[in-house]
């Protein structure tokens, strides 16, 4: 079988898995697919293929998106979350070291792995960094969907039993005013030129190849995500479509699913410890920080949880309506998690080899 049949064959299975998985409503659904189905077809034929520009594609984008979520109003509410925020980027950061010390000791996985596995970013883009990182990106990528779980299953369920109660008058009286905002926003979102979608997508391949020639740790996301958050913040015309996602999360799984090997696939069974860490870590970490966050911010319980749950920020847009969350409220938890999450994905490839290396 050539390359070019390989290539054709090994995205046919993941997209066919990937759409499955999405439309079962399963979280990160398109890349776990792929994953799955790209994994399927090298486990039972040994012939998945994608190249290594699949990478660059996926990480591009990946970063892409979180630079266009920057724009000048949440650099301006910044200023008022501050402290906020650095409670939550400093416990996401003592989390990542408490799961890699207690995974690389309960288990056989090495500390990069390990370290990798409890990285709070985004499903998508923290695999490919482990790769590049020399993890082994698929164990990492099981352990991500743990951690993902965690964030937008088990903490909302904690989230209305120590709150049950609806929002304030005050909160939706907010949240009125907020939907409305968000209803122009999203209005105008569909009304963007096709051009600067392209632009967009432009900036983000130029920085991921620039990222990429320097050759620091995550520099393909890192570069990207600050190119395409200078086009946005400079026009304020930073845009990427939803669809440019979805195929590099299908790119991304695709590309994972056939690093993984029948030896793998017999280690799973090691990951049921590790899993239980970071399960335990996350949720005992929300209720901690959070605790803080109500010190510091006018947040109540239900808020201050959801601000340090351990999901990624566009999942929270969801959990903040299943919640009850006022529209003015959930705007602030999104401006903390979307800079959490930029934070963590581009500071914490650059000191996973030092610390791997004290761990080791």
């Amino acid at each position: 079988m050539d390359q070019w049949t390989s290539l054709i064959l090994t995205l046919v299975c993941a997209f066919v898995v990937g759409y499955l998985f999405t439309k079962l409503r399963i979280p990160g659904g398109m890349m776990l697919g792929g994953i799955v189905g790209a994994a399927a077809l090298n486990l039972v034929t040994d012939q998945a293929y994608m190249p290594f520009a699949a990478r660059f594609f996926a990480q591009s984008v990946a970063g892409g998106f979180l630079g266009a979520a920057i724009n000048r109003e949440k650099l301006k509410r910044l200023k008022d979350l501050i402290l906020p925020l650095l409670l939550v980027i400093v416990s996401m950061y003592l989390c990542d070291i408490v799961v890699g010390f207690l995974i690389m000791h309960i288990s056989p996985l090495d500390p990069t792995t390990s370290l990798a596995s409890g990285i709070a970013g985004g499903i998508n883009d923290v695999p490919l960094i482990a790769e590049e990182l020399g993890a082994d990106a698929g164990k990492v990528a099981v352990l991500q969907f743990v951690r993902l779980i965690t964030g937008i299953a088990i903490i909302p369920f904690l989230i209305r039993f120590v709150d049950p109660k609806a929002a304030t008058k005050a909160g939706q009286e907010m949240g009125t005013q907020g939907q409305r905002k968000s209803s122009k926003k999203q209005l105008g979102t569909q009304e963007v030129p096709m051009v600067e979608h392209l632009t967009s997508l432009a900036a983000a391949f130029a920085g991921g190849w620039i990222g990429k020639m320097i050759g620091i740790p995550g520099g393909t996301l890192l570069f990207s995500l600050v190119a395409v958050a200078a086009l946005s913040l400079t026009t304020q015309k930073g845009r990427m479509r939803k669809e440019i996602k979805k195929a590099a999360q299908l790119f991304s799984g695709a590309y994972i699913g056939t690093l993984l090997s029948q030896k793998d696939v017999l280690e799973l069974r090691f990951l049921l410890l590790p899993a239980l860490v970071i399960i335990v870590v996350f949720i005992a970490n929300c209720f901690l920080t959070s605790f803080l966050v109500r010190k510091v911010s006018p947040m109540e319980v239900k808020e201050s949880m959801l601000a340090t749950t351990c999901a990624g920020a566009s999942e929270i847009a969801l959990l903040s309506e299943d919640l009850n969350i006022s529209q003015g409220y959930a705007a602030d938890i999104m401006i903390l998690h979307v800079f959490r999450v930029i934070s963590v994905v581009s500071i914490l490839p650059q000191v996973i080899p030092l610390l791997a290396r004290w761990m080791g």
